[in-house]
C-alpha cells in the first residue's frame, strides 16, 4: 500500500511584517512550532507558528542568504550570510569556520552522517559535526563537468543553487546554476551521475528533492519547473513540466519545494502568485494570491493534521512580509502502482522459501552429506572386494565424530567468530546489491512507463 495525501484548500493564517528588505529564505522548524526567515536587512527572525508572534530577532553584518533548522539539536538554526560567515545559533551564536570565502548560497544537513553541506562561492564543501557546534574535516567537491551547450555568457555558472544529501548521506546531489545536476560520492569525490538540462532551459534557479529521494524538481528560470529521476545513468529529458500561466517578468531566482508527502510541488512567481501543482496530473492544485508581488522564498511543513506554506515577498522595502498559509491534510492508502507491484514481485523472488528456511535446509544438507559419505565408503569397499563389518563402520564413525568434537571444542569459538563475521559481511553486501538492483529496476520502469 502507498500513502496518499488529501488536502483542503490553503487559507491565509498570518501575515508577518518585521522585515525591512527582501526575504531570501524561509524555514519551518522540524517540530512545527516555529518559522524562521532571513533577508537583505541582515536580520534572522523566528516566529511562533501558534500565534504569529515574534520570538527572536538577530542582526548580522551582511544579508542572510540561507538557513536551515538543525534536525538533531532542538531550537537550533544554521545561518549562512552573503559575506561568507556561517553560524549555528541556539541560545548563543557559534561561528563555523569553513576556511574559504564567498557568498553562502545553500545548505543541507544529513542526520545519519552528521554532515553539513555548504555551497559557498563557486565551491561545495561537506563538514562533519564532531561535537556540539564543532565542525571539522571539510571535504571539497570537485568542479562540475563542462556541458556540451555553450554557457560562456553565464556568470558564476558553477555556483551551487541546491544541495541534497542522498543514499543515507553517502552521496550529495548538487544543482548548479548552469552546469546541470551532479551526484557526487562524498568520501571518494567521484561523480556518480549527471543530469543535463534541455538546451532551451540550460539554467537552474533552485531545486528540491522529493521525500522518497527518487525525483528532483528544479526551477528552470524560463517558464516553470522540470522534474527528473534521480539515480538514472541514461541521458534524461524532463519527466514532468509544470508551467506557469505567465512567464517570469524578471530574473529573480524562485525557490521550489515539495509538499503533501511529495504529491505536490510549489513555487513562487514574479507575478504575485504562489503556484501549487499536483505531481501526478501536472495540473494546478491551487494558486495563492500575493498582491502582484515577487514571491521569492518558499518553504513547506507537515505537522499533525495541518500542512503549512511560508511565502515571502521581495523588493517591498518596509512593506516586506511573510505569509503563512495552512490547510488540513490527511493520509489515506491506495493500491500500489505498477512499478511498486513489479518491485514487490522481485522482492518475493529475492526471498524464496529456500532462504527463509535456511536452518532447515542446512540440517538437510548435513544429513545428506553424511549419508553420501557412508554410501561412498561402502561402494569403495565393495569395489575392492573387501568386506567391512558393521562394527568397524560404527567404530570409524565414532572416532571421526570424537575427533571432530575435539577440533570444534578447541577451535570452535574462533571458527564461529570468523564464520559469523563472513556471514554478516555477505548479508550486508547482498542487501546493498539487492537494494541497488531493485532501485534501478524501479527507476527504469517508471521512466519507461512514464509513471
Amino acid at each position: 500500500m502507498v500513502a496518499e495525501h488529501y488536502s483542503t484548500a490553503y487559507v491565509e493564517k498570518f501575515t508577518l511584517t518585521s522585515h525591512s528588505a527582501s526575504v531570501n529564505c524561509v524555514a519551518f522548524s522540524p517540530d512545527g512550532k516555529y518559522v524562521a526567515s532571513g533577508g537583505d536587512d541582515h536580520a534572522l527572525i523566528i516566529w511562533s507558528l501558534a500565534d504569529g508572534s515574534l520570538i527572536y530577532r538577530l542582526l548580522f553584518q551582511s544579508p542572510v542568504e540561507c538557513l536551515l533548522w538543525h534536525p538533531d539539536i532542538a531550537d537550533t538554526v544554521v545561518v549562512g550570510c552573503q559575506s561568507g560567515s556561517l553560524f549555528q545559533i541556539n541560545s548563543k551564536r557559534h561561528a563555523i569556520h569553513i576556511g574559504v570565502g564567498g557568498r553562502i548560497c545553500c545548505l543541507d544537513y544529513d542526520i545519519t552522517t552528521r554532515c553539513l553541506a555548504i555551497g559557498i562561492g563557486q565551491e561545495v564543501h561537506s563538514m562533519h559535526e564532531r561535537a556540539l557546534h564543532q565542525y571539522v574535516a571539510a571535504i571539497k567537491m570537485p568542479s562540475p563537468p563542462k556541458l556540451n551547450q555553450d554557457t560562456s555568457n553565464l556568470n558564476q555558472g558553477s555556483r551551487a543553487v541546491g544541495l541534497h544529501f542522498h543514499n543515507k548521506g553517502e552521496n550529495l546531489i548538487v544543482s548548479y546554476l548552469s552546469h546541470g545536476i551532479v551526484c557526487w560520492h562524498i568520501e571518494e569525490r567521484l561523480q556518480l551521475w549527471t543530469i543535463v538540462p534541455p538546451s532551451d532551459t540550460p539554467r537552474i534557479g533552485s531545486s528540491a528533492l522529493s521525500p522518497d529521494g527518487r525525483h528532483i524538481v528544479v526551477y528552470n528560470m524560463v517558464d516553470g519547473l522540470h522534474s527528473y529521476l534521480t539515480g538514472s545513468f541514461r541521458k534524461q529529458t524532463p519527466g514532468s513540466h509544470y508551467k506557469f500561466d505567465v512567464r517570469p517578468q524578471s530574473k529573480h531566482v524562485l525557490q521550489v519545494a515539495y509538499l503533501h508527502g511529495g504529491q505536490a510541488v510549489i513555487c513562487g512567481t514574479t507575478a504575485g502568485n504562489v503556484c501549487i501543482w499536483d505531481v501526478e496530473s501536472r495540473e494546478y492544485f491551487q494558486i495563492l494570491s500575493h498582491n502582484d508581488d515577487v514571491i521569492h522564498a518558499i518553504d513547506t511543513c507537515q505537522h499533525g493534521r495541518y500542512s503549512y506554506i511560508g511565502a515571502a515577498a521581495a523588493e517591498k522595502g518596509q512593506g516586506t512580509y511573510v505569509k503563512i498559509w495552512r490547510a488540513t491534510s490527511s493520509r489515506v492508502h491506495r493500491d500500489n502502482d505498477l512499478g511498486d507491484v513489479v518491485v514487490d514481485a522481485l522482492n518475493a523472488i529475492a526471498f524464496t522459501p529456500l532462504f527463509r528456511q535456511k536452518k532447515r535446509v542446512g540440517g538437510l544438507i548435513v544429513v545428506f552429506s553424511i549419508a553420501t559419505a557412508f554410501v561412498v565408503i561402502m561402494c569403495g569397499a565393495f569395489a575392492k572386494g573387501t568386506s567391512i563389518s558393521w562394527g568397524a563402520v560404527v567404530r570409524f564413525v565414532v572416532r571421526l565424530l570424537l575427533r571432530l568434537w575435539f577440533v570444534l571444542r578447541t577451535f570452535g569459538g574462533e571458527l564461529l567468530s570468523v564464520v559469523a563475521g563472513i556471514h554478516r559481511e555477505m548479508v550486508g553486501i547482498e542487501g546493498r546489491v539487492r537494494e541497488w538492483i531493485l532501485e534501478r529496476v524501479r527507476a527504469e520502469l517508471r521512466q519507461f512507463l512514464q509513471i
